[in-house]
């Protein structure tokens, strides 16, 4: 897997320490602002280097940047550009949430609304009765963490058995490209000490979308298989279709389906699925 060293905004200056935290890399991109033509040549003297040039940059360095980049990296697409200014009349930062909690008295009840809401893995609060699922109570922030947390809150209060367990629930950055993941990661994987396969894979997509067939879509794979049992621990998608493939993952995760059982289901062609099939298919 190629190692990149992100750089940005030099402004003239670059400290030292650039290089030694850049020892392992094997390129290093630049997004603009080199400051000096001096300080593009010190980088690229030292590993290969991508860049584009900065509102700062003088004309030695646009003649010898372009203002966008565009490559395929191990299979995925990139673009580097250096924005224009904006000009605006209000900057929103968000530096973090707090639940909403005002004015619902919680705390005559007895229950701490200073901070998030502290459950039980049934949902269940202090106070015999409340239930807090969601944002509410800071377990995680996703919408697929409420929906499941509202079917154990339920399954509570209708006396049934149900326990939230975080491990097994989607999560997803609806970002371009979009990022996707479920159960283990690779170092919580080798944490539990259990024998696993870990396995990941660029591949170019040919989905259901018709551009796709001309310009297919890079999308990135990991799986953690059990080694005894071939179920899947893990998985995490990157590209346009990461969500989909994810839920698939889910879905064979929740039912316990092995690899085995997996490949043996026919599915629609084209499809996102069969980014998860090609994979599936390494398992040894």
């Amino acid at each position: 897997m190629l190692r990149i060293g992100l750089l940005s905004d030099t402004h003239h200056f670059l400290d030292n320490a650039i290089f030694s935290h850049f020892e392992s890399c094997d390129e290093i991109w630049h997004a603009g602002d080199f400051g000096t033509l001096e300080l593009a040549h010190q980088l690229a003297g030292f590993r290969p280097l991508r860049g584009v040039y900065g509102n700062i940059d003088g004309q030695d360095i646009r003649s010898s940047y372009p203002e966008k980049l565009r490559w395929q990296s191990e299979g995925v697409r990139v673009q580097m550009t250096k924005g224009s200014p904006i000009e605006a009349d209000l900057v929103l930062m968000a530096t973090g949430r707090r639940p909403n909690l005002e004015g619902l008295g919680l705390s005559e009840l007895g229950v701490d609304d200073s901070s998030f809401l502290k459950v039980d893995e049934r949902m269940r609060l202090s106070r015999p009765g409340l239930y807090a699922i969601g944002d509410v109570n800071g377990l995680s922030l996703l919408d697929s963490t409420a929906c499941s947390q509202a079917s154990v809150a339920i399954n509570s209060i209708l006396g049934r058995e149900g326990r939230f367990n975080p491990t097994w629930i989607p999560r997803c950055i609806h970002s371009e490209p979009s990022i996707a993941a479920v159960g283990f990661t690779e170092e919580e994987a080798k944490a539990r000490a259990a024998e696993h396969q870990v396995i990941s894979h660029n591949i170019l997509l040919m989905s259901d979308l018709e551009r796709s067939v001309v310009d297919p879509e890079p999308t990135f794979l990991k799986i953690i298989v059990e080694t005894r049992s071939r179920h899947l621990l893990g998985c995490l998608a990157v590209g346009d279709h990461a969500s989909v493939i994810v839920n698939i993952a889910t879905i064979a995760m929740q039912s316990k389906l092995t690899v085995d059982q997996l490949l043996e289901m026919p599915l629609i062609q084209l499809s996102a699925s069969e980014a998860l099939m090609t994979i599936l298919r390494k398992v040894g």
